[in-house]
């Protein structure tokens, strides 16, 4: 068939063997492969058809002109669930460079749709695997269709390197898109996401590993929204995949990415361009980065069971929910000015924060005070209550109290008189509300002796300054014409 100068199958039954290397129009009916590689440098297809592959795969390496529309593929090799992602020839079709064809299959002008032809069992798949540099010309769609499986073959770029070429995917209910196979294939990158499927990380083994989704926009402004779920993998449908196997997520480019679905996978998501836009469920992801070209928007509910990291942009809206087990750090732009829930304990801003009200951080409060004197620093041996960075002998609790600088050693330096037969004992102090903290003068005959406030008068804090305040408090004298004073401070 190589010399035809055209060839096309309608409504009718055609064998491949390969079906030669001419141009080759194909308007529906059944095309059987058998055991044959199919490659064709120029194939026009106007209709929806089927590629029978009862007996054995198919390899594939042809330029599909799709014709501005959406072309359903569908398969007949069934391939069971416990099948799937173990290594071989389970496989319904492969896009995969063959001996004698083009180096990597091509789709341009329109959608390619995978479905499961009709003859197979609603327990069974149709698998078509991606070898390496696919082409989708122009981010040409793929849909994959209901018990379809999709996954890399032997590749980590089973569409190639070039952002232009990767497909806008669409993964329908019922369908799979796994980041491995059960040999080395290893992530997917592709343009877009959309449709109510499953984004998986099967294979077979007991390797711990991360496999991850990189959805790439490039320079497009388009957006696409995902209601399905992206997650680890699925042993109660797939039983013989790999347990350990993690997914993680990364956004990239200028397009946005809506996630509307439930998610539940344990690897990090990184924002590194673009918009990811959350109204669903993100439940387990064990890291957020984003990075300072993206931005990323919470109007579902997030939980990040590591540490946030916002170098960019962060939105956070209305009833949105967000729990972080690790750190959350902002040193970009967090936008809660529409928000009604409340920032988790620890968090530390080194960027913009705005807020409605603006959040304005008060050293009246210790953890205001941490965050105000040592920005970006979380360390428990130089903030905590108990400790002393600066060595002079008052930890940081008293520093705060006493309107002390925690960084330079410095003295607590009260004054004292003696009026008739009382002693007036005047310190400065921080101005606190009692509820954050508690000031009792105490005195003692000796240094060993008990320390009492009986007969302690305390007058009204004289203010000094906007954190500052002036105490006075008249005490006995005590036996022998003098006591030892002491400020007693208790924090709740």
């Amino acid at each position: 068939y190589s010399a035809a100068s055209a060839f096309a199958a309608t409504d009718g039954r055609l064998t491949s063997s390969p079906l030669g290397t001419g141009p080759l129009t194909i308007h529906g009916g059944t095309l059987i492969a058998g055991n044959r590689s199919f490659f064709n440098p120029n194939v026009a297809i106007f209709g929806h058809f089927t590629w029978s592959t009862a007996s054995a795969r198919v390899d594939t390496s042809a330029a599909f002109d799709l014709n501005g529309g959406v072309r359903t593929l569908s398969l007949s090799r069934s391939v069971t669930a416990p099948n799937v992602v173990i290594s071989g020839g389970n496989n319904s079709i492969r896009f995969v460079p063959v001996t004698g064809g083009i180096a990597a299959n091509t789709f341009t002008n329109g959608t390619l749709k995978l479905a499961a032809a009709s003859m197979i069992a609603t327990s069974d798949f149709v698998v078509a695997t991606f070898g390496s540099s696919n082409r989708f010309t122009d981010n040409a769609g793929l849909v994959v269709g209901p018990q379809v499986y999709i996954s890399p073959s032997f590749s980590s770029a089973p569409f190639g390197t070039n952002v232009t070429t990767r497909p806008a995917v669409t993964i329908e209910t019922g369908g799979f898109l796994s980041l491995s196979d059960g040999g080395s294939g290893r992530g997917h990158s592709i343009f877009s996401l959309a449709g109510g499927g499953t984004v998986l990380n099967n294979s077979s083994g007991t390797a711990l590993r991360i496999d991850t989704l990189t959805i790439d926009g490039g320079t497009k402004t388009s957006t696409s929204e995902f209601s399905g779920n992206i997650v680890d993998t699925d042993l109660t449908r797939f039983p013989t995949a790999n347990p350990n196997l993690r997914t993680g997520l990364i956004k990239t480019g200028a397009t946005t990415q809506i996630l509307s679905g439930h998610s539940l996978y344990s690897g990090p998501t990184t924002a590194i361009g673009g918009v990811i836009a959350l109204t669903g469920i993100l439940s387990n992801t064990s890291a957020l980065n984003i990075g300072a070209g993206a931005r990323f928007e919470n109007l579902g509910s997030l939980t990040v069971t590591g540490n946030i990291t916002n170098d960019g942009t962060m939105l956070l809206t209305s009833d949105a929910v967000l729990e972080v087990g690790g750190t959350f750090t902002n040193n970009g732009t967090l936008d809660i000015r529409g928000w009604s829930g409340t920032l988790p304990s620890g968090f530390i801003n080194n960027g913009t924060l705005l807020s409605n009200p603006p959040i304005v951080l008060n050293p009246s409060s210790f953890n205001d005070w941490q965050a105000l004197t040592w920005p970006g620093i979380t360390a428990f041996e130089v903030i905590g209550p108990a400790a002393d960075p600066d060595n002079d002998g008052r930890n940081n609790l008293l520093e705060w109290a006493l309107n002390l600088d925690p960084k330079v050693p410095d003295a607590f330096a009260p004054t004292f008189s003696i009026n008739a037969e009382l002693i007036e004992f005047t310190y400065i102090r921080r101005k606190i509300s009692p509820a954050n903290v508690t000031y009792q003068v105490v005195w003692s005959d000796s240094l060993a002796g008990d320390w009492i406030n009986e007969h302690v008068i305390t007058e009204a804090a004289v203010s000094l300054s906007t954190t500052s305040e002036s105490v006075r408090s008249t005490l006995p004298v005590g036996t022998g014409g003098r006591c030892f004073v002491r400020v007693k401070v208790m924090h709740p």
